[in-house]
């Protein structure tokens, strides 16, 4: 059960066991009269009543509240005994509550504490004293002194504890948190308030009634006492309230500054002059891949491609001695894995005059996409003057042949004589170079219609279960003529393994590859073909010359588009397409192609393999 849910009984409780309380009171004083109610005591009555709750002073931060009256109360309890001070303590209580809350609770409970802690109080001091009318006789002696305190703080104890129990309930606090902080402090008045109704009854004891109207100033000082005594208390707490607001609105706003600096969505990042780090937030952690400054030895030395560490400090340092902001700098940082980044850097200069110290505040911007895009574009601009430098070049190259050959032949025919004049090999030769030139033309047409299908993906490939001696023939019949000036070796392994590809598209790849053997490699040179199987799902197959062979580095790029391999003191051949649709071709079968040093001594070697049948249907 909350806390909260149980302040109801305990009101009740308390209210119950006050009325109980006030009832055998009233009892006692109408059967066991031990002194007499005079006008003195109906004077008393009426100034607890009527000057008492004009004379409240409100406990800071507390529900509680003390008043003139606990030092009236006092005075009644030592003249007139505890059950006419229980029975005036809770009228005033009430009275005093009914002027400022109408919950008949809240004013009945504050009646119930006082008739509880007034009654304790008496219960304890007889106990200790005996009656309370006698010790009052004594006049100011030391027992009456230690009587007299011993009652306030009997008082102090047992009211203080019921209010803050209630209070405790009422706000969900430890009842230790709230007694401490709200009432504890409160114990001094309790005593005072006791120790000047001991004064006062001692001094009415040796002078008489009278002394009554000495007791009227002793009354108003206790009172601006309690006053000034509680403003300076309140004044405190004011103070401490507003510093502890200050502190908390100080961390928040620190709180909210490091939360920005934090989670920026950009690399900030805290820099010495000689680029050491001081403090770096997460996008720059994230861009470094990093989880703190010593991962990467907390300089920025230590990040940068080398080619930039020169310009990115000199705009460092143009940017320390206050210079016109330079424009933002791109510079490329190494990450911990190895990777590169493009990261877009601008700084600010920042002086610390408490340190002595000037540092530098630093963002960066990973804009590694924006590069790539442009490199993309450079790239595709490349490809566009290298597409029109080969329609310039292989398509004019072969139509200008057959334009010239044409045209010998046409006018061959126009001559009026009855007999041609052009020998039968010339008109041969002829022939034979339209012929070729068409195929190649034809060639060229075929690259740029393969290289636009690989990149739209729509190569459309027919996959069937292929013996591969039959796509081999497929190619060797269409390059018989290419070929026919070279030793040619066709080396197939008996045992080889059916295939599951697109035979002609696979031949289309080894006419190619042969096709460049031819182009590259001296007449009367040998071209190998090679089949073979070394691992069950795949078989290889190469082409290997005795050309100038392909240097090591370019061996790779050869395979990009319109890359043509340069040869020493004659144009580059071909339209560079044919082993980038080759590689296109045989990843798309999910083989492998790539080049090796030729057996023969010299030359290239091209390499590739195609997966073993699955059971697909037989080609026809």
């Amino acid at each position: 059960m909350k806390r909260h849910n149980i302040l109801s009984p305990y009101l009740w409780v308390m209210v119950f066991t006050g009325a109980l309380i006030c009832v055998w009171c009233l009892a006692r004083l109408l059967t066991h009269p031990g002194v007499e109610l005079d006008r003195s005591f109906i004077a008393l009555v009426l100034l607890t009543l009527i000057v008492g709750p004009r004379l409240i002073i409100q406990i800071p931060q507390g529900n509680g509240e003390l008043s003139i009256t606990d030092t009236l109360i006092f005075l009644i309890f030592l003249l007139y005994g505890g059950e006419a001070a229980t029975l005036v303590a809770t009228t005033e209580a009430i009275y005093s509550k009914t002027k400022n809350n109408k919950k008949i609770i809240t004013f009945l409970f504050a009646g119930a504490v006082m008739a509880c802690s007034t009654f304790a109080s008496t219960l304890l001091f007889r106990w200790l004293w005996g009656p309370e009318t006698l010790l009052a006789n004594e006049g100011l002696t030391a027992r009456f002194i230690i009587g007299v305190s011993i009652l306030a703080l009997t008082q102090f104890f047992s009211n203080t504890v019921l209010v803050a129990a209630g209070a405790a309930l009422k706000n969900n606090q430890s009842f230790w948190h709230v007694w401490s902080h709200y009432y504890l402090w409160s114990s001094i008045t309790y005593i005072a308030g006791a120790l000047a109704a001991g004064i006062t009854v001692s001094l009415m004891r040796s002078f008489g009634t009278a002394t009554v109207l000495v007791f009227s100033p002793v009354i108003i000082i206790v009172y601006f006492t309690y006053r000034m005594y509680f403003k300076n208390i309140e004044a405190s707490v004011a103070q401490a309230d507003q510093a502890r607001r200050h502190a908390v609105e100080l961390q928040s706003s620190e709180e909210r500054f490091h939360g920005a600096f934090d989670y920026a969505p950009i690399g900030i990042a805290l820099l010495e002059r000689d680029g050491k780090f001081r403090q770096v937030n997460r996008a720059w952690r994230d861009l470094s891949q990093s989880h703190g400054i010593e991962s990467f030895s907390g300089n920025l030395r230590d990040l940068l491609h080398p080619q930039d560490v020169g310009p990115c400090f000199q705009y460092l340092q143009s940017v320390h001695h206050g210079a016109t902001p330079p424009p933002p700098l791109e510079l490329r940082l190494i990450k911990l894995g190895g990777a590169m980044l493009w990261g877009l850097l601008s700084a600010s200069a920042l002086h610390d005059a408490d340190a002595g110290t000037d540092y530098l505040v630093i963002q960066i911007q990973d804009i590694t996409v924006r590069k790539n895009a442009e490199e993309t574009l450079r790239q595709s601009e490349q490809l566009k003057s290298a597409l029109l430098d080969a329609v310039t070049h292989d398509l004019r190259t072969p139509l200008t042949s057959i334009k010239a050959s044409v045209t010998t032949l046409l006018s061959e025919f126009e001559e009026t004589c009855e007999q041609l004049t052009l020998p039968s090999e010339v008109r041969q030769e002829l022939l034979e170079v339209i012929d070729e030139e068409a195929d190649r033309l034809n060639c060229v047409i075929s690259g740029h219609v393969g290289l636009a299908r690989l990149e739209n993906g729509s190569l459309g490939l027919h996959r069937f279960h292929t013996e591969i001696h039959d796509v081999v023939n497929m190619a060797r019949a269409r390059v018989a003529g290419i070929t026919r000036g070279h030793k040619v070796e066709w080396q197939l392994d008996e045992d080889l393994d059916p295939v599951q590809v697109d035979a002609h598209a696979v031949a289309e790849v080894l006419f190619s590859l042969l096709d460049n053997a031819a182009k590259h490699t001296p007449l009367q040179t040998t071209i190998k073909l090679r089949g073979w199987q070394t691992e069950p799902d795949y078989v290889h197959l190469a082409v290997e010359d005795s050309g100038q062979g392909i240097p090591l580095l370019m061996r790779e790029r050869v395979f990009e588009k319109f890359f043509r391999l340069p040869t020493p003191n004659t144009a580059p051949h071909g339209t560079g397409l044919g082993l980038a649709i080759s590689r296109g071709i045989i990843e798309a079968h999910g083989g492998r192609i790539w080049i090796e040093d030729s057996t023969l001594g010299r030359g290239a070697r091209v390499v590739f393999t195609l997966p073993v049948s699955e059971g697909l249907p037989l080609s026809s």
